[in-house]
């Protein structure tokens, strides 16, 4: 079942948009919108650089790379 408070975080690193979802996965962005699936284990290095933000927020940004 899927919680609707989960915590989801962004950074920017590089011009590139990071997606962080429930600090266990999380999406690279390129200007044209093509995703890649990182490494969990790199979601710890990226945490303390990131952002708090809504699901809402992330599908705005989504949306603004498609």
């Amino acid at each position: 079942m899927r919680r609707e408070n989960e915590n989801f975080y962004i950074c920017m690193i590089e011009e590139k948009g990071i997606i962080v979802l429930n600090h266990k996965s999380f999406l690279i962005l390129d200007s044209i919108g093509h995703c890649a699936n990182i490494k969990e284990i790199q979601v710890k290095l990226l945490k303390d650089f990131s952002i708090k933000v809504s699901k809402y927020e992330i599908e705005g940004v989504l949306n603004f790379f498609a």
